[in-house]
């Protein structure tokens, strides 16, 4: 049985040529890119502060015996989206125990 052998194309200058400007546009960008990267933990720090701030305003600080009907109750996976990406956090409950 014969083999048939594919040819390849002879010229993908232009091929070659998008792929270059596609690196070039990308090195342009990768000090941007680097910099939202640096920013991603201070967003996710800044929302498990806004998270716990929440917490203690329903059920205050940890640790206190308070009369209030709320308590903390353990945390829960969420995640929040930061620009494009999904980040997974931990979720604090606060439960009724009437």
């Amino acid at each position: 049985m014969k083999k048939v052998l594919k040819k390849g194309k002879r010229n993908n200058r232009k091929e070659r040529l998008v792929v270059y400007e596609e690196m070039r546009s990308l090195n342009e960008n990768s000090t941007r890119i680097e910099l939202i990267q640096m920013l991603i933990p201070v967003g996710l720090q800044t929302i498990e502060e806004e998270l716990q701030s929440e917490v203690s305003k329903l059920a205050g600080s940890r640790y206190t015996r308070n009369h209030s009907n709320l308590k903390r109750w353990g945390c829960n996976e969420g995640s929040v989206f930061l620009g494009d990406h999904k980040v997974p956090i931990a979720v604090f409950c606060v439960r009724d125990i009437l």
